[in-house]
């Protein structure tokens, strides 16, 4: 846990939002798939320890982990568990908390009205059928776009079909003694794959199940690109040294959109040391206060010398990269922090991408320049559906909700949690009978005054 919260902490563009634009207004109650906030306002309390430290302390996530077993019982314990798994658990509950569509449509995706339209253009109705259950911040920052391809050896029917991706996972073939760049993993990741009778495809135009050729390419990049280097497989680990670049990680050459990105620099690593029944992890994170690297193995934190970096911080122990795109200085982040929910239709389509502005220039899209236009999509090429509901908008009355009582019972560990409000938590006690009393800023201040 520890390893993975230090390279979320070092995403600078989501430690910002927490930080300095956050508000408990933005939580999304309703939303089942969340925490109703809790694991939210318990990861900002420990990320607000932690930038409130001085030199030489370190912060225990003690109450943290306490939230994020009430929150899912596979985090009770101190078994390990995968990184990855963790990361992509933490941060699909952290855009559910936040998700700005408050009641998810059902059943009503756009569609396609001929399968003779552009591939540009099929993407952006799958995209907005995504952005139609899915607004936030953590959509912004962390989520692309993959096209999957294959064509039916029966009727020849070829499906084309867009899914958004979190993290890009790359396999590896083991290899003792040969280096492997990481961007061979790329070219390799959109080859084209044959589909064996363990994993037939069923043509969904004549229904049909065959050993049909398959092809999943990268349409889209996100502005935070979070590389997942497989290295379990078949109860195994491994161990290829995965030769990857610090800086200047050129993909547009991978990605078959026209979009021309900008390159990435590294500022996060998970390693893991160890085999598949046991192991460790620790990360390298790049700190953008000092730009200076770190090593982070527990309570030990050492400074990584910067003529060390490189020998240091590629090594093949290398699980989980995270890569930054080089543009995001230049990206006005106060549109992406401050976006409200957006009735997604037929009548109003979103790009990817659109809402990355410059902050000098503010009327031209960073991401997709002027090479991609296709706003405008014929309607007739959309099978009309049933809009959202005009009224799903976020209700502002924290207020109101500050002095309520709510309780969160997990039977499984017989514990209960009494909140005062909906704050973030400034401490933890534990009462009779296995209680917890969280207090939260509000109270505090209030005792305080």
């Amino acid at each position: 846990m520890n390893s993975a919260l230090q390279c979320i902490f070092a995403t600078k563009e989501l430690s910002d939002y927490f930080l300095y634009n956050f508000s408990e207004k933005y939580i999304n109650k309703n939303n089942i798939l969340g925490s109703g906030g809790l694991l939210t306002l318990g990861y900002i309390n420990l990320l607000l320890n932690i930038n409130n430290t001085t030199n030489n302390e370190y912060i225990s996530p003690g109450l943290f982990k306490v939230v994020l077993s009430l929150c899912s019982s596979k985090f009770e314990g101190n078994e390990q568990e995968d990184a990855h798994e963790f990361i992509i658990y933490l941060l699909d509950i952290f855009h559910e908390d936040i998700n700005r569509v408050i009641k998810k449509p059902n059943n009503d995706n756009l569609k396609y009205n001929s399968d003779e339209i552009s591939s540009d253009k099929k993407s952006v109705i799958d995209w907005n059928n995504f952005l139609k259950r899915n607004q936030s911040v953590l959509i912004d920052l962390f989520y692309g776009q993959l096209k999957s391809s294959a064509i039916c050896p029966i009727c020849h029917y070829h499906s084309i079909k867009f899914n958004s991706f979190f993290s890009l996972e790359l396999s590896i073939e083991e290899s003792t003694n040969q280096e492997i760049k990481l961007e061979k993993l790329f070219y390799e990741f959109s080859m084209e794959e044959k589909l064996d009778r363990d994993n037939l495809y069923k043509c969904e135009k004549c229904k049909e199940k065959s050993e049909a050729n398959k092809t999943i390419e990268i349409y889209h990049v996100p502005k935070i690109l979070i590389i997942h280097l497989k290295r379990f497989n078949n109860n195994k680990k491994i161990n290829t040294f995965i030769d990857f670049p610090l800086r200047d990680l050129d993909i547009n050459e991978y990605i078959k959109s026209n979009d021309s990105v900008a390159k990435y620099d590294l500022f996060g690593i998970i390693n893991h040391y160890g085999s598949m029944e046991y192991g460790h992890y620790t990360s390298y994170c790049f700190n953008y206060h000092d730009h200076t690297w770190y090593e982070y193995n527990d309570r030990l934190v050492n400074k990584i010398p910067k003529e060390k970096e490189k020998d240091k911080i590629i090594n093949k122990n290398a699980y989980i990269l995270f890569y930054r795109c080089q543009d995001n200085d230049s990206i006005n982040w106060d549109v992406i922090y401050n976006k409200k929910y957006e009735n997604i239709n037929e009548n109003n389509l979103k790009l990817f991408g659109a809402d990355f502005v410059l902050k000098e220039n503010p009327k031209k899209n960073l991401i997709l320049g002027e090479i991609n236009n296709i706003t405008n999509i014929d309607k007739s090429e959309i099978i009309p559906v049933i809009n959202i509901d005009e009224k799903n908008e976020i209700e502002d009355n924290i207020d109101k909700d500050i002095n309520e009582i709510k309780e969160i019972k997990k039977e499984e560990c017989k514990l209960e949690i009494e909140i005062k409000t909906t704050g973030i938590f400034s401490s933890i006690k534990r009462t009779k009978n296995n209680t917890f009393r969280i207090k939260t800023f509000h109270e505090t201040r209030k005792k305080e005054n």
